[in-house]
């Protein structure tokens, strides 16, 4: 007679087995998780809830301080300061924007004109202390009193004639020379005539449209000329 097998009972899984307290060991391994998460989590609240406190605290302690200091070394509130140093500097930038439009501004004198009296130019004022102007001013000057040197006939023809000079020394305080005024008219005493002006750089000039065999006289000025003042004179008679 064969010998049936021994039944053998089956072994319970790890952690399914003895119970502690009503609870088996995994379910102790999960409840100890949650309570130490819980308890970690409460932790980290109050940490943060804390720093907010601390840093509340400071900013507050700070804002109402006298850390700061004046110039002499004083004590005084860091915003009171702040705010006095911004109002120096908006003063300044006002006072600053407004000293710089008070300047008076010169103007140029006048420059006389070529083949006549020309005014004086003068000197223009200089502009205020408070402002940024400029002032123009040209160099002194009036009518020349002297006149062309050498003034002679190069070439005499029927109806033309030529006539030369040399550019005399301008005294100091007047001029600048701007140029020589030419004037040809009968010698006889008749209304014919003429006047025109050449540049300061030609010393010489041509009289046209003459009579043949007529007495001429050709008078030079030098520019800018004193009305009436003198002036260089030839006489030549045509051919």
């Amino acid at each position: 007679m064969s010998e049936s097998p021994t039944a053998t009972a089956a072994r319970p899984k790890r952690g399914q087995g003895k119970k502690y307290a009503g609870l088996t060991r995994n379910q102790w391994l999960i409840t100890g998780g949650v309570f130490a998460a819980a308890l970690g989590y409460i932790l980290w609240k109050r940490h943060q809830a804390s720093t907010a406190a601390a840093s509340t605290t400071t900013a507050a302690t700070n804002q109402g301080s006298n850390a700061c200091t004046d110039s002499n070394g004083n004590p005084v509130d860091c915003n009171e300061l702040f705010a006095q140093e911004l109002a120096t500097l908006a003063n300044g930038l006002g006072q600053g924007g407004a000293s710089g439009g008070g300047g008076t501004v010169g103007t140029v004198g006048t420059t006389p004109s070529d083949g006549g009296t020309g005014a004086t130019g003068t000197t223009q004022p200089s502009p205020t202390s408070t402002g940024g102007g400029t002032a123009t001013a040209t160099a002194p000057g009036g009518p020349i009193t002297v006149i062309p040197i050498g003034l002679h006939t190069t070439a005499v023809n029927t109806t033309s004639a030529q006539v030369a000079w040399t550019a005399p020394t301008i005294p100091a305080g007047q001029g600048p020379l701007t140029g020589y005024t030419c004037e040809v008219y009968n010698h006889n005493g008749s209304s014919e005539g003429s006047s025109w002006t050449v540049p300061k750089t030609q010393l010489y000039a041509n009289a046209g449209g003459l009579k043949p065999k007529t007495t001429y006289g050709l008078n030079v000025w030098c520019e800018p000329a004193k009305t009436g003042g003198p002036h260089a004179s030839v006489t030549f008679t045509t051919k």
